[in-house]
């Protein structure tokens, strides 16, 4: 069961959490990485994740066809109620909006690089996010300046033999931190290409070469 901490990616409490920025070498030999065969992506959440994420709250009671709490207007200052849902299901649901993002950004470019004979599967833990919606955004600009409009994810990353289910990789937590929101304007198919409106895949797409770089022991990591 999602953790009551979870529950403060939905309402909008972000939090800190503790991640390693850099990471040491792995010790898997790189002949051994090499021999690896891209065989799948997966997102998974952390059940004590904490953090904000945009709207998740809304979309998810929307898919589920349950009414979005309205304040309530004959006790001035109160609390709306918060509707009872599965623990569960909002799990699982923010688990399919992470994997569609994490698939974006990782799938193509881990598939052109892992060519090799043993089938492997990438499955990356969101243990934290902070990505404001509008309002919150325009908040923290007013009264931090640019730092305000910062974004921020923290997660781990195994690597996952796709027959025995073995982990025989593991990144520790690495925190990956981006800027602005969703855009209000649709700036058409230009956009796609320079970038990604969803601020969770711009971050991902950062944070992807960083991870490969990783993995295959390049310099500069």
């Amino acid at each position: 069961m999602i953790s009551r901490r979870a529950l403060f990616i939905l309402a909008g409490a972000p939090l800190l959490v503790g991640c390693v920025s850099t990471q040491p070498q792995h010790a898997l030999s790189l002949e051994l990485v090499q021999s690896f065969k891209f065989a799948g992506i997966e997102g998974r959440i952390d059940p004590a994740i904490s953090g904000t994420w945009l709207s998740m709250k809304e979309d998810f009671l929307k898919s589920k066809g349950i009414a979005i709490p309205q304040p309530d207007h004959q006790n001035p200052g109160g609390q709306p109620k918060v509707p009872e849902f599965s623990h569960d299901e909002l799990r699982a649901f923010l688990g399919r909006q992470f994997s569609e993002r994490l698939s974006k950004a990782f799938a193509g470019p881990m598939a052109q690089e892992l060519k090799g004979t043993r089938p492997v599967r990438i499955v990356a833990t969101l243990h934290f996010v902070d990505i404001p919606t509008p309002g919150a955004r325009v908040m923290r600009t007013l009264l931090n300046g640019q730092s305000g409009n910062e974004n921020t994810i923290v997660v781990s990353v195994d690597i996952v033999d796709a027959r025995s289910g073995q982990s025989l990789l593991r990144l520790p937590n690495i925190r990956e931190m981006g800027f602005g929101g969703v855009p209000v304007v649709d700036l058409g198919p230009l956009t796609v290409k320079v970038t990604d409106p969803d601020p969770m895949v711009r971050m991902l797409i950062s944070l992807q070469p960083k991870f490969s770089a990783w993995l295959f022991k390049r310099a500069g990591v």
